[in-house]
């Protein structure tokens, strides 16, 4: 029953944009829980006007983050393992842009965003960070009533 309304809760935060996706190599979890998500200016992102600025990148969907997660080729830093870290967008400065090199992406486009500048500790969902070999185990048919 508390999964259920584990995943109740987030299928809500989800609609209502609040809760990010970000995925970041599982070597910056400590780094991440003391100074919150650093945006960087290293993206390969072929299409940005602006090289310099710092980004986070992330997901509006959590589906869509463990699918980045699993393709390497999305994610910026090649070196897994993983982890996914979810974060609270009320709680952070600036606004999310739509990924442009994943915007005409039927899997990722509508769910991949960024946000300029860093994501402030605060508003890092602690409880939520997940190692990529918990989310391979998940076992997303628990607690469903067929």
């Amino acid at each position: 029953m508390q999964r259920l309304f584990e995943n109740w809760r987030n299928f809500l935060n989800e609609r209502l944009n609040i809760i990010g996706y970000h995925v970041a190599p599982a070597s910056a979890e400590e780094s991440i829980r003391s100074s919150g998500l650093r945006g960087s200016g290293d993206s390969e992102d072929k299409l940005r006007k602006d090289p310099g600025e710092a980004r986070v990148y992330f997901f509006s969907n959590e589906l869509q983050a463990k699918m980045a997660m699993f393709e390497e080729a999305i994610v910026g830093n090649p070196n897994p393992p993983y982890i996914l870290v979810p974060f609270d967008l009320r709680k952070v400065n600036g606004k999310a842009n739509l990924d442009p090199e994943l915007e005409d992406s039927d899997i990722y486009g509508p769910n991949a965003y960024y946000i300029a500048g860093d994501i402030p500790v605060e508003a890092i969902l602690q409880k939520g960070i997940k190692h990529e070999d918990e989310l391979k185990n998940e076992d997303d048919d628990e607690g469903y009533y067929y």
